[in-house]
């Protein structure tokens, strides 16, 4: 189970997971074995986790997406933190996908990280414990955040998935809409209802190339993703906080990532997009959860092409 330079692997039920607990407890690979005998490939493999986290799946937190210019107020005090992309002038993807995490349990198809931050360069100090499983229903990524501070600050979860872009790869999901990204790419009034994508039909993949928007609500908290080349569907399914869904298609990568995440980027300064949109605040020692579920089967046995309900 452990592998080279301290790679995790767990391996049943038709699925393997490749996790790397010195790199954030990233995923770095997840496959599935088709009934046809064929590995397919869930995830683009992440290589090299040192170099950047440009595949795989990472976990944002302890706040998702985009802080602008590293800073924010709450009550009655401000609050700053380190600008990790300094060329956008944008706190990112929280902190924990940069820390090793330590291995609390494990087994074939169960592995428990955790990670417990405090630094005086951020105002958080939390433990974020994370449930990598493997069930015949499929792959089960849980995340807990606990705030272990002294004060009531505002908390925020996710994952960030990359996906293959696969010729005639489709994507289905219905959300409520979204809010156009301003001169940053961030959000900004006025809010529009999902058109084209995110309606519930299938979406060509090749058709949103460029796409980065958060959508608000998705409902049902499932989306599908339709790859006829390998005759596969991945189910990607969320729970708990993970009440948003952001949508990244790079326009120069055959790669795209659908993100379940609990608030939208720079929410924390933007009351403006509603309280559903914001982050979560916890007094000290509350906690809350989310998860994310991966199911991968054959498409020919499920169909193409099938809406889901808005």
């Amino acid at each position: 189970m452990r592998g080279s330079r301290g790679t995790i692997t767990l391996n049943a039920h038709c699925y393997r997971l490749d996790c790397s607990p010195e790199h954030g407890a990233t995923l770095l690979a997840a496959t599935w074995q088709h009934e046809n005998g064929n590995t397919v490939a869930l995830l683009e493999p992440l290589h090299a986790p040192q170099d950047g986290f440009t595949a795989g799946s990472f976990i944002m937190a302890p706040f998702a997406n985009r802080i602008a210019d590293g800073r924010f107020s709450f009550g009655s005090r401000n609050y700053f933190m380190p600008v990790n992309r300094p060329a956008a002038g944008m706190s990112i993807h929280g902190f924990s996908r940069d820390h090793a995490w330590k291995v609390i349990s494990l087994t074939p198809e169960h592995a428990q990280f955790r990670d417990t931050v405090a630094s005086p360069d951020h105002p958080w100090c939390y433990t974020l414990t994370l449930d990598l499983k493997i069930e015949r229903t499929g792959v089960t990524v849980a995340l807990s955040l606990r705030n272990d501070g002294d004060g009531a600050l505002p908390f925020g979860i996710g994952f960030h998935p990359f996906f293959p872009c696969r010729p005639q790869s489709t994507l289905t999901f219905a959300a409520e809409g979204t809010y156009a990204g301003d001169e940053r790419g961030l959000p900004a009034a006025p809010f529009s209802p999902s058109v084209g994508i995110g309606t519930g039909g299938p979406a060509g993949l090749d058709d949103w190339r460029g796409l980065d928007l958060c959508f608000r609500n998705w409902n049902p908290r499932r989306a599908r993703i339709d790859w006829p080349t390998e005759n596969c569907r991945l189910t990607v399914s969320a729970s708990g906080a993970l009440r948003h869904l952001h949508v990244y298609v790079p326009p120069d990568r055959d790669v795209f990532c659908i993100e379940p995440v609990s608030h939208f980027p720079d929410v924390v300064n933007r009351g403006i997009l509603g309280t559903d949109a914001q982050m979560e605040p916890l007094l000290p020692g509350e906690s809350f959860t989310g998860s994310m579920l991966l199911n991968g089967a054959p498409l020919s046995k499920v169909g193409a092409g099938a809406a889901i309900a808005v």
